[in-house]
């Protein structure tokens, strides 16, 4: 072929001026298999999506929200995409953005509900307890009691704080966020053997790899108005 095949970005492959008998449409079909296979920089969404978990599993946020800006940019109708970069956001302790990001995702699709919770975990980001209360308002799932215990802690309110996270501890397979948050609570309460066992029934993988953004900064609110 007396043409000119000339590299593009990111190892792509484009067709210049193709000066042969076929003719360059032809000689353009002819090429397309070769021009996909060359372009590394087209990825599945699926396997964006599993790249950005794998590093929001390891706690690598920045990388993951990379990951996964670029994820949707591709599939901006991929609502799994967008609910995993809302909680990687959270756990950075950016609550603007996940409300953002959150906004994308249909009010009344399947994931609705973990939309309303996630919305909820961004409002207790950015101190707003109130509506993370009035978020998940008539929801009946494990993690409210998380939201309440949490949204408690930020309103000054020990004993309200204890029941949610008792509520939830007490359920099948709690949160492991809720665990040591209950933990850190009973460890301010002085209550050492409490907190030992709360964390002690965290299982070793959800240490590694559950982010727990907000216990830090909530738990010095906490003991600021204590004092």
């Amino acid at each position: 072929m007396s043409g000119r095949i000339r590299p593009y970005v990111g190892g792509c492959l484009a067709l210049g001026h193709a000066r042969t008998r076929i003719g360059r449409k032809a000689a353009g079909v002819l090429m397309l298999p070769i021009m996909l296979a060359g372009c590394s920089w087209i990825d599945a969404p699926e396997s964006g999506l599993d790249a950005g978990r794998m590093a929001y599993e390891a706690n690598e946020f920045s990388k993951a929200r990379s990951i996964l800006v670029r994820a949707l940019q591709q599939d901006p109708s991929s609502t799994e995409a967008a609910l995993l970069l809302a909680r990687t956001k959270i756990a950075q302790g950016d609550g603007e953005g996940a409300l953002a990001t959150l906004a994308q995702v249909p009010v009344d699709g399947p994931s609705a509900n973990e939309a309303k919770l996630l919305r909820a975990e961004a409002f207790l980001v950015n101190g707003d307890w109130r509506k993370a209360r009035r978020e998940v308002s008539g929801l009946n799932v494990q993690r409210v009691h998380y939201v309440h215990g949490l949204a408690a802690m930020q309103e000054g309110d020990t004993e309200a704080a204890e029941d949610a996270f008792a509520k939830g501890a007490s359920m099948a397979r709690p949160d492991p966020r809720l665990l040591a948050e209950y933990a850190f609570l009973r460890l301010g309460e002085g209550d050492l053997a409490e907190a030992r066992q709360r964390c002690g029934s965290i299982p070793n993988r959800a240490r590694q790899s559950s982010p727990m953004p907000m216990r830090w900064g909530l738990w010095a609110g906490f003991r600021r108005r204590r004092r």
